[in-house]
């Protein structure tokens, strides 16, 4: 059985797109050897994923961070210290 992703269940890309990347970098800062790309919108898209397989039933998933992100360079006071959300899931078992 192949796995499922519970965050695109059921799939509604339009009107939850899923994303988790970056509420902190909205612009590319440079670094990885990309450093042609600084100043570049940052793709606000997915990274983060809860694969399952089997009967579980996906009650919610969501996108989650703690209080509103300030973005880069202001970021330091963030009560989230992470640069991306993370993917809260809730599952009914069989």
């Amino acid at each position: 059985m192949a796995r499922r992703h519970a965050h695109r269940r059921p799939p509604r890309p339009l009107v939850s797109p899923g994303a988790t990347w970056s509420p902190v970098y909205k612009t590319f800062t440079g670094g990885y050897g990309h450093d042609s790309h600084k100043g570049e919108p940052e793709p606000q898209d997915r990274i983060d994923f809860v694969h399952f397989k089997g009967a579980a039933t996906v009650l919610a998933s969501n996108a989650v961070v703690e209080g509103t992100p300030a973005p880069y360079p202001g970021h330091t006071g963030n009560t989230w210290t992470s640069d991306h959300a993370a993917v809260l899931t809730a599952f009914r078992l069989p």
